[in-house]
């Protein structure tokens, strides 16, 4: 199975913002998995770790996880997030297959997975 990286949006002002992008990331990430995919999402695995490590270790740690993925879904905003810019710049660099979350971008995905089941 192939597996999707979740890209997008994490910290926010306050609480329950940042709460709400680990919701859409997890909403995406089973759509993902409704294709057949395994989705990876960062953002749930240290949804309670805020404060433990500092911005560079997660960014550091996630850079790894992406790098052993086959392909990076961008969730919406991402281009407003330091850490997803860094992660579209990796997957780019490394030639990992890029998604976005509109719908046409999600058709492709779909024939991704079509493609590699």
């Amino acid at each position: 199975m192939k597996i999707i990286y979740i890209a997008g949006p994490l910290g926010a002002s306050t609480a329950w913002a940042t709460e709400k992008n680990i919701r859409v990331a997890e909403d995406y990430g089973l759509i993902v998995a409704n294709l057949g995919l395994v989705p990876l999402i960062p953002h749930s695995m240290s949804r309670f770790f805020s404060g433990a490590k500092n911005d560079r270790y997660w960014l550091a740690a996630t850079v790894q996880l992406l790098q052993r993925c086959d392909a990076v879904l961008m969730l919406p905003h991402w281009n407003e997030s330091e850490g997803s810019k860094a992660e579209f710049a990796e997957a780019s660099r490394i030639n990992l297959p890029v998604f976005f979350c509109d719908h046409p971008e999600l058709a492709r995905l779909k024939d991704y997975a079509d493609a590699n089941l």
